[in-house]
């Protein structure tokens, strides 16, 4: 009787082993496939924007943020801006001129976000992350681009 316990017990611990080794090689081959995904999203992003896909700007997790950050030059009118500023999933306009950008998702919890603001007369400013403010404002934002003058 002992026998039959200590080979049901033993037998279960084997088990136990076996779905803890295979629940981890599934988190594992999850998120490789997560970061393969990304990695893909951000090639074809670059393809879309005329970016070499070797081009440094794909090696962190703000592209294409880091991109237009430096493409963009302040004086720049909303034609020109938006003429570079493409491949979104979703862009708001907002009533302060701004306009903010979602790569990846139009979900904010998922997406690279970012803002362009714009001075009274329609000229790029500054451009600003999620990093900058923590958070950006979309309260009274709408789909779409801003307006041309």
């Amino acid at each position: 009787m002992d026998d039959f316990f200590f080979r049901l017990v033993y037998t279960d611990k084997i088990r136990f082993k076996h779905v803890l080794l295979l629940l981890a090689l599934i988190l594992v081959l999850a998120r490789g496939a997560s970061i393969a995904l990304e990695h893909l999203q951000r090639r074809e992003l670059a393809q879309r924007l005329n970016i070499a896909v070797d081009s440094p700007y794909l090696d962190t997790q703000s592209f294409p943020e880091n991109y237009f950050w430096e493409t963009l030059k302040e004086g720049m009118t909303k034609k020109e801006v938006h003429e570079i500023v493409k491949g979104y999933e979703l862009v708001l306009h907002c009533p302060r001129y701004a306009e903010i950008y979602y790569y990846y998702s139009d979900q904010t919890d998922k997406a690279v976000r970012f803002e362009i603001l714009y001075d009274e007369d329609g000229k790029f400013t500054k451009l600003m992350g999620e990093g900058d403010s923590n958070t950006l404002d979309d309260y009274g934002c709408v789909p779409g681009l801003l307006g041309e003058p």
